[in-house]
C-alpha cells in the first residue's frame, strides 16, 4: 500500500495537484510563472508514466526518460527563479540568454514527444508542420507566404511569452479545467459517483430499457461536475457497461451508450469542457452566461439520446427490470454530499472566480464527506484523488501545450489576419456563407 503513494510518477502527481491547490486558496504566482509550472508537471508526469525504452538493453536509452522528467522540473523552476527578469524585460527587443535558449527548444521538443506519447500523431505532425512553416514562410506559396520568424522571435513566443506553449489553451488547463477535475474526482471517492448511480437506477427501475436510461442519468449527472468525457467514463462506466449488458444490451452498444453519455457531461453545465473554458476567455463573456447558453443544447442531446435507447429496447424487446433499484438507505446516506455542488453553484453564480469556486467545494467534499462513516475521505483517499486527478490532467494539458504551439505560429505569420481575409473575401460580405 505504502509502495503505491512513493512511486516516482505518485510523488510528482500529489506534488502537481497540492501546487495547483496552493495556487487556487492561498497565493496565486503571475500567469506566465504558474503556466510554466504547470506544464513542467505535466510534461514530467507524462515521461513517468509513459515511458519508453525501459526494457532496452543500453542503459542510457532505459534511464532517458529521468532525464526527460528531471529537465522537465528544472524548466518550472528556472521560469519561477528568473520569473522578475524574465516578467520585466521588454519583449522582442531585451536579449535572452545561452540558458533561455536551451530551455525554450528542449521543452518545445518535449511538449511534441509528450504528444506523441499521450495524444498520437496527428496533433503532433500538424504542431510540427507549423513550427517548420514559422521558419520556411518565404518558401510557400501565394497567401501562405510569409517573411519566417527569427529564432529569437520564435523562444520569444513560444516560452517567454503567454501565447505560444504557455498560452490561452494551457491557461484554460491550469485555471480551470484541473480545477474542476480535482473537483469531481474528490465527490467520487467520496462516494458522490456512486450517489449519481443509485440515484439513476431509482428513477429508471420501472422504464423499459431501464439500464440505459439509468447510464445515461448516472454519466449526466457525473457531467454536471465533470468537463471531462474519459474521466466521466472510468467513473460511470465501469458500473454502467455491465449493467447494460446484463440489461440485454450487446457489449458494443453497452459501450457506445456510456460514451455518448459521457461525452454529453462538456456540454452540460454547470462544469463543462475546455472549449467553454477558451470560449469564456477569448470573447471575455462571463462563464456562467456560456453555461446557461448551453443548457438547451445540452437538455436536446441528453433527450435524444434517451429516445434513441428507448426505441432500441422497444425494438429488441427489453421491458422493465424492477431488481435494477438501488436501496433507499443507500442513496439517503449519501445525499449529503449533493451540498458541495451546491455551494459550488452558489459561490459561480455569486461572482467568484472560478478557481477559487472550485477550491472551496472541494474543501467542502472532504468536510462533508464526514458527516457518515460510509462517505469519510481519510488521508488515503484524499491521496487517490490528488494522484488520479493528475493523471488525467496529462489528457488536457499536453494537447494544450501543443495546441498553443500551433496559436503561436499562426499569430505571428499573421497567417489567421490571412484567413479572416480570405474568408470575408469569398463570402462576399454574406455572414451566412461566412459560417459555412
Amino acid at each position: 500500500m505504502l509502495k503505491k503513494y512513493l512511486g516516482f510518477a505518485s510523488i510528482i502527481a500529489v506534488f502537481w495537484s497540492l501546487f495547483q491547490l496552493y495556487q487556487a486558496g492561498v497565493d496565486p504566482l503571475s500567469a506566465q510563472v504558474q503556466r510554466a509550472i504547470h506544464v513542467s508537471f505535466a510534461l514530467a508526469l507524462t515521461f513517468a508514466l509513459v515511458r519508453r525504452g525501459e526494457n532496452s538493453r543500453i542503459l542510457f536509452v532505459r534511464y532517458f526518460d529521468y532525464l526527460l522528467v528531471f529537465f522537465a522540473l528544472f524548466s518550472g523552476a528556472y521560469v519561477y527563479k528568473e520569473a522578475e527578469r524574465i516578467q520585466s524585460r521588454i519583449a522582442f527587443v531585451s536579449e535572452l540568454t545561452m540558458i533561455d535558449y536551451t530551455v525554450c527548444i528542449v521543452i518545445v521538443l518535449m511538449v511534441l514527444e509528450a504528444s506523441r506519447r499521450t495524444v498520437g500523431k496527428a496533433m503532433t505532425l500538424l504542431a510540427a508542420f507549423f513550427l517548420i512553416y514559422a521558419f520556411a514562410g518565404p518558401y510557400f506559396p501565394g497567401m501562405l507566404q510569409h517573411s519566417g520568424l527569427s529564432l529569437k522571435r520564435m523562444i520569444e513566443t513560444m516560452y517567454f511569452s503567454v501565447e505560444g506553449v504557455l498560452g490561452v489553451p494551457i491557461g484554460v488547463a491550469t485555471d480551470y479545467v484541473f480545477y474542476f477535475v480535482l473537483f469531481a474526482a474528490f465527490l467520487e471517492l467520496s462516494g458522490g459517483g456512486k450517489l449519481f448511480i443509485d440515484l439513476s437506477l431509482k428513477a429508471t427501475n420501472r422504464l423499459r430499457g431501464g439500464s440505459s436510461k439509468a447510464a445515461i442519468f448516472a454519466s449526466g449527472g457525473m457531467g454536471t461536475i465533470s468537463g471531462s468525457a474519459v474521466a466521466n467514463v472510468a467513473s460511470t462506466g465501469v458500473f454502467t457497461i455491465p449493467l447494460m449488458k446484463k440489461g440485454g444490451y450487446s457489449p458494443k452498444f453497452s459501450a457506445s451508450i456510456e460514451a455518448l453519455a459521457s461525452t454529453g457531461g462538456q456540454l452540460l453545465p454547470p462544469i463543462m469542457g475546455a472549449a467553454a473554458f477558451i470560449m469564456a476567455d477569448t470573447l471575455g463573456i462571463p462563464y456562467t452566461q456560456i453555461a446557461l447558453a448551453a443548457l438547451i443544447p445540452a437538455i436536446l442531446y441528453y433527450a435524444g439520446l434517451y429516445v434513441m435507447v428507448d426505441l432500441q429496447a422497444k425494438k429488441l424487446g427489453i421491458t422493465a427490470n424492477k431488481e435494477l433499484d438501488a436501496k433507499k438507505e443507500s442513496i439517503v446516506n449519501k445525499l449529503h454530499l449533493l451540498l458541495p455542488l451546491v455551494l459550488l453553484l452558489f459561490l459561480i453564480f455569486s461572482g467568484k472566480t472560478l478557481q477559487l469556486s472550485a477550491f472551496w467545494a472541494i474543501v467542502a467534499v472532504v468536510a462533508v464527506s464526514y458527516f457518515r462513516k460510509s462517505t469519510r475521505m481519510g488521508p488515503t483517499a484524499v491521496l487517490d484523488a490528488l494522484i488520479s486527478v493528475a493523471k488525467q490532467a496529462i489528457q488536457v494539458s499536453i494537447p494544450c501545450a501543443v495546441a498553443g504551439i500551433v496559436v503561436g505560429v499562426i499569430t505571428h505569420s499573421g497567417l489567421g489576419l490571412k484567413l479572416s481575409s480570405l474568408i470575408v473575401s469569398l463570402s462576399l460580405g454574406i455572414s451566412l456563407l461566412a459560417v459555412i
